[in-house]
């Protein structure tokens, strides 16, 4: 994986990004020697959107032939599901 430095980022503008991202398709951003940031390139983030939502049906799928699905209608679920309380 390639990756730049916050500083670089700051000094070199987005040319160090371009010059990163071109070889793999994606670059960490790190801040002190850890990385914060991941940068990829739109066809890159749609592989992984694509690959995310194919998991997902997977998920579907099992719970459906597992026999985890709710039977209820909408009314009753919204009846059971606790109102979230914020600040």
């Amino acid at each position: 994986m390639n990756a730049i430095t916050a500083n670089d980022l700051k000094t070199q503008g987005i040319r160090s990004v371009e010059e990163s991202v071109r070889e793999t398709g994606e670059t960490a951003i790190t801040v002190r020697g850890k990385v914060r940031y991941m940068i990829v390139t739109p066809e890159k983030y749609d592989q992984l959107r694509e690959a995310e939502l194919a998991y997902a049906v997977r998920e579907a799928k099992a719970d459906i032939k597992n026999g985890r699905i709710a039977t209820t209608s909408i009314a009753e679920h919204l009846k059971q599901v606790k109102p979230c309380r914020t600040k």
